[in-house]
């Protein structure tokens, strides 16, 4: 099940909440819902639970970003999630959409 986010939100700070990989399946899915009027300019995922075994969620979050989900994006924080070599290697299309000002981790 999807969660539902409103498209006026602008900032999403999940940090701390064992989501786990079904967890960050359900906030992409909401994400994708709202991306037609999406406004979401900080999304903060640290420590959420997501591992290495998570990686079917992380690419859909990865390719999600990377194809206009969330258009205005300037943070995203996904500190102390335990993945190893993933993260960089899934976000990787996704650097090109952040400025210089905007933190990616």
């Amino acid at each position: 099940m999807a969660a539902t986010l409103p498209p006026q939100l602008s900032s999403l700070r999940l940090s701390g909440n064992p989501l786990g990989g079904a967890g960050l399946q359900a906030l992409v899915l909401g994400l994708k819902d709202a991306a037609a009027g999406n406004t979401l300019k900080e999304l903060r995922l640290a420590d959420i639970g997501v591992t290495e075994q998570d990686a079917t969620p992380l690419q859909r979050l990865a390719y999600g970003l990377m194809d206009g989900t969330c258009p205005v994006l300037e943070v995203l924080d996904f500190d102390m999630n335990f993945i190893g070599g993933f993260w960089p290697e899934l976000t990787y299309p996704c650097r090109a959409m952040l400025t210089e000002q905007q933190m990616f981790r």
